[in-house]
């Protein structure tokens, strides 16, 4: 498990023993996401996504960005970064720049949905959904101010909330399955 934390790290922590066993010395980390490639790919507040390899913990590459508020790896091996404006940016990992965009309002999280659509929380009261293929927006439901989005292996949609809270939806039915 790596987490980046709010100083100059990316903490790694073995999940077995929930303890902490090495970090990565790093800038302050917005946003992680593994690609395809085995790399970790950083986000931070600059304008860059750092690209980190993390059998020698060092820097191996960079992208050129805006600033990162939320990464995920698409089924179709692109990096999607939500950035600070309205747009959800398209990266080829492989060239390194980005080849695209989806029109979109702040991002907070990404997450990529067994259905092959991109879940994305916002900073409003919504979670919005979007084909990446055609690049439009084909749902949405409503939610509380989202921090993070993962899918989990039954398929539900876990959104943690602004606080320590957490809901449970099918993104189906888009209805809520639980909030605390």
């Amino acid at each position: 498990l790596y987490q980046g934390d709010n100083s100059s790290n990316i903490v790694i922590i073995d999940p077995k023993t929930r303890k902490g066993v090495g970090s990565i010395s790093s800038r302050r980390t917005s946003a992680l996401a593994f690609g395809p490639d085995g790399l970790l790919y950083q986000g931070d507040n600059s304008s860059n996504i750092v690209i980190i390899d993390p059998k020698t913990r060092k820097a191996v590459g960079s992208i050129s960005s805006g600033r990162t508020s939320a990464l995920a790896f698409g089924p179709d091996g692109l990096l999607y970064q939500g950035d600070n404006s309205s747009n959800i940016v398209i990266i080829d990992p492989k060239k390194r720049k980005a080849i695209g965009n989806i029109r979109s309002g702040r991002t907070s999280a990404l997450a990529f949905g067994p259905d092959g659509l991109l879940y994305q929380g916002r900073n409003g009261d919504n979670i919005s959904i979007f084909d990446p293929v055609s690049k439009k927006g084909v749902g949405w439901f409503r939610s509380s101010r989202t921090s993070a989005l993962a899918f989990g292996p039954d398929g539900l949609l876990y959104q943690g909330r602004n606080g320590d809270n957490i809901s449970i939806f099918d993104p189906v039915s888009k209805k809520c399955q639980y909030n605390n």
